[in-house]
């Protein structure tokens, strides 16, 4: 495994068969940099594996944006189609994207929970490294497809 600021990777062109990138590109300050740096150290047929957070064209609501955003990578996150631009216009194309909503929520549920817990154990410390924490969420709604909804027909009203 190589490692290198990947805006200025210091390494000749094609010389990596691969390129594999954790935290998507949200996490540099000049995203299509590092994507025309993925591409110049590969040779013609390699392939850049990236994991990342991708979000709707609306953006995260203000709640994911603090600091429990910035640990998951995801207070900077982009669309599918602005990472996929982002790559063509590197001269990268796209083979293949897999979802993994449900793995993103525990995700951020684990670092709530982690936030939770320096604010009850070390509400000192983060005042002194002016760690500005949002208060803690009192509860959480539960997604769209858990709420109650009308429930099954009875069976008086079934065909």
């Amino acid at each position: 495994m190589t490692t290198g600021d990947a805006e200025r990777l210091p390494f000749p062109d094609g010389v990596f068969g691969a390129v594999v990138r954790e935290c998507a590109l949200c996490t540099f300050p000049d995203e299509p940099r590092a994507a025309a740096e993925f591409a110049r150290v590969l040779p013609p047929g390699g392939r850049v594996g990236l994991t990342g957070v991708t979000v709707g064209t609306d953006r995260l609501p203000p709640e994911l944006t603090g600091p429990a955003a910035r640990i998951a990578c995801i207070a900077d996150a982009r669309s599918q189609a602005e990472y996929e631009a982002t790559f063509e216009a590197a001269g990268l194309r796209t083979v293949l994207t897999e979802r993994h909503e449900q793995t993103m929520s525990r995700m951020i549920d684990q670092i709530e929970a982690r936030l939770n817990l320096l604010r009850l154990t070390a509400a000192d410390q983060l005042a002194d490294a002016a760690w500005a924490l949002p208060p803690p969420r009192r509860c959480r709604p539960p997604p769209a497809r858990l709420r109650p909804g009308p429930g099954p027909p009875s069976p008086r009203e079934w065909p």
